[in-house]
């Protein structure tokens, strides 16, 4: 599965509607989204990080989690719309902290936004650093050993005690 299938699982989770795509397709979906939600753009550029020959992806990720607002808001208001989607982006760092296949890399940022986006939306943003904890293998043969049957027969490797032939090596 990949890293951002395994972001859209914890997502969805939690429960929110993860949105996916191009910064002007995400743009146009929102229009059209159940909020609150996540929203992410494209990943361009992963790297691959080598852990003991398994290749897990890493990447800087920005989360936007999002909540409709009103057109001309209040400053409170909006602040505790702010406040709701900090607490969404927070449960998100804990499932992220508590799986066994995601893990945070370095420091987390956190970004307010106000009216991003063509749809009267304000939230948070979680630029965050995110890797596999377990990737693909590098070695992709696998020659396991041959095993041992009965039809076979088995030499002791060290000999049995009262046997008459045994001589010490010196």
């Amino acid at each position: 599965m990949s890293l951002i299938l395994k972001i859209k699982d914890k997502v969805e989770s939690m429960p929110m509607t993860f949105v996916y795509h191009a910064q002007e397709a995400v743009n146009e979906m929102l229009d059209k989204t159940v909020l609150p939600a996540v929203a992410c753009y494209l990943n361009q550029n992963s790297n691959l990080v080598n852990n003991i020959g398994n290749y897990c992806e890493q990447s800087d990720v920005l989360l936007m989690f999002i909540a409709k607002t009103n057109f001309d808001f209040n400053s409170l208001t909006n602040e505790a719309i702010i406040e709701t989607m900090k607490l969404k982006a927070f449960e998100f760092v804990r499932l992220v902290r508590e799986s066994s296949d995601l893990k945070i890399v370095g420091n987390i940022r956190l970004k307010k936004f106000y009216d991003e986006f063509d749809v009267n939306i304000t939230g948070v943003g979680l630029d965050i650093t995110l890797s596999e904890v377990i990737g693909d293998v590098e070695c992709t043969t696998f020659n396991p050993p041959t095993p041992i049957t009965p039809d076979i027969p088995i030499e002791p490797i060290m000999p049995i005690d009262n046997d008459d032939e045994y001589q010490p090596l010196m």
